[in-house]
């Protein structure tokens, strides 16, 4: 299974389990290949898709080296006879249109891709995967729960506290768990990545809202509170029956959307306020997971080696060079802007770290701090060669002074 595959189950876990095990529609989870440009380049995409009467919904993942088009897409569409219809759009505004054709268990057919007056033509083949375990006893524990599932965890915690993020195009539309509105099935379905099967007290489900572990959303429930209760009983229903869930993250975009995404986008570019990280230079990133940046709902608390280990720092830091785009204004809002400010104009850093105004400053101040840094600013030696690329960015903020 490609790491795109995996990725695709990470976004939208469940809602081929939810939808049951028929063949007869197109419910599934899908992996192929997107060819773009010319001569045509053939790069990784992956699907999950849920069908309901011929309407169709899930995400298309598309690995593409231009990382405005690259990414998860929210579809929406139709099936009907051999003919195929898929519209969305990924957290970037790109609009994908799919049109193709069923062949057995492959869709294939021309996408198109959208942004502004820009379009790019593709063509794009998918083809179904073999199912990846018996997720009937995960089914049973809904059947057998539905209604304290629908009454205190999905009417009590869920849609009031977490749909208005966990839902697509929301803050959290990249993460694992995800409300749909109006199918409890579907949703509790979701709820099972998640879920710790050894020590379900531990599981996520609990962790990120109680913000035991660091939580886009800050801290949404408290301790031993009736919602607390609610998932806690049913993280360990859900253990209890040893049902077979989606399989944990291990490469570097199923990590980045586990631990990163609800905070940082999916494309990484920041959400609410947070950083953009595309750029941010691997010592930084480092620094950053281990120590922590601030405090309260807002902060980024540290990550220790037992919840994400050196191998997975390093797996999610060859995926955001993937979405690293060389240019001067990412490379200064994923490094200097939490202390300089958007515009060079100064700032204060989560930490309480001042940096000064550098509007005016020329290349060669810059080379020289980046190569040395200087008190209270760490150096930044893979950025010197940079240097004047990004004095000139910062110069256009620059009224003379």
């Amino acid at each position: 299974m490609t790491s795109m595959v995996r990725w695709s189950l990470a976004l939208l876990m469940g809602v081929a389990v939810a939808a049951g095990t028929a063949r007869a529609d197109l419910t599934g989870s899908y992996a192929g290949q997107l060819r773009l440009g010319r001569p045509p380049q053939a790069t990784d995409a992956a699907a999950v898709l849920s069908e309901n009467a011929g309407a169709l919904s899930g995400t298309v993942v598309l690995d593409t080296s231009d990382p405005a088009l690259a990414g998860a897409y929210l579809v929406q569409g139709s099936h009907k006879g051999k003919r195929v219809r898929l519209r969305g759009l990924n957290p970037g505004g790109v609009k994908l249109a799919f049109r193709a054709t069923v062949a057995s268990d492959t869709l294939s057919g021309k996408v198109r891709l959208r942004v502004g007056n820009a379009r790019t033509k593709a063509r794009l083949a998918i083809t179904r995967l073999p199912g990846g375990g018996d997720p009937s006893s995960c089914d049973a524990v809904f059947v057998d729960n539905q209604q304290f599932f629908t009454t205190h965890v999905m009417d009590g915690v869920l849609v009031p506290i977490c749909a208005a993020c966990h839902v697509p195009g929301g803050q959290a539309a990249a993460t694992r768990l995800r409300v749909v509105a109006g199918d409890p099935a579907a949703t509790a379905a979701t709820t099972v990545a998640v879920i710790d099967q050894t020590t379900p007290a531990n599981s996520l489900l609990l962790a990120k809202p109680l913000a035991r572990l660091p939580h886009g959303g800050g801290q949404r429930i408290t301790e031993g509170s009736t919602e607390a209760q609610a998932l806690a009983e049913w993280a360990s229903l859900v253990a209890q029956a040893e049902c077979s869930g989606p399989p944990p993250p291990t490469t570097g975009p199923e990590l980045y959307a586990a631990n990163c995404a609800g905070c940082h986008g999916a494309d990484a570019a920041g959400l609410d306020g947070r950083p953009d990280v595309r750029c941010t230079v691997r010592s930084r990133l480092t620094d950053a997971v281990r120590k922590g940046r601030g405090s309260g709902d807002t902060g980024m608390p540290p990550f220790a080696t037992s919840q994400l280990s050196a191998d997975q720092l390093t797996l999610i830091a060859d995926h955001l060079e993937t979405l690293r785009s060389g240019l001067a204004p990412d490379l200064y809002a994923s490094n200097c802007a939490t202390c300089h400010g958007a515009t060079g104009a100064g700032g204060r850093n989560a930490d309480g770290v001042r940096g000064p105004d550098i509007r005016c400053k020329d290349a060669g101040d810059f080379a020289e701090k980046l190569a040395q840094g200087e008190e209270g600013m760490p150096a930044f030696p893979s950025l010197v060669d940079d240097a004047t690329d990004l004095a000139r960015f910062v110069r256009g903020f620059c009224t003379g002074g």
